[in-house]
């Protein structure tokens, strides 16, 4: 269903590259997906978010409620960082205690 879909959530550029694919050549979701995050979201890219996760770390006079929300944004940008989620969560383990007065 994703598949068929898919081509809905396009415009511009993107539709253009999806309509130049050879027919056919795109049977599965995940191989869409994956031929998507290779000509979107080159490897660099994808590395370069998936060192900000694992090196996240909460800024000096940052509250935690921003600290939580610039990590999902992170997240968001790249969600196949492939980074478990024990480890991402790990790494709240880090953050200053907190005072009641910052919620």
């Amino acid at each position: 269903l994703r598949l068929r879909l898919f081509p809905f959530s396009l415009k511009d550029k993107a539709k253009n590259w999806l309509n130049s694919l050879e027919r056919d050549s795109v049977s599965t979701w995940a191989q869409m997906q994956q031929e998507f995050l290779k000509k979107y979201f080159p490897i660099g890219k994808t590395n370069q978010v998936r060192r900000a996760i694992t090196s996240f770390s909460q800024l000096d006079g940052e509250k935690f409620h921003e600290t939580w929300e610039r990590l999902k944004d992170l997240i968001r940008k790249c969600p196949h960082h492939a980074v478990p989620k024990w480890q991402r969560h790990f790494r709240l383990r880090h953050f200053r205690y907190l005072s009641c007065s910052e919620f």
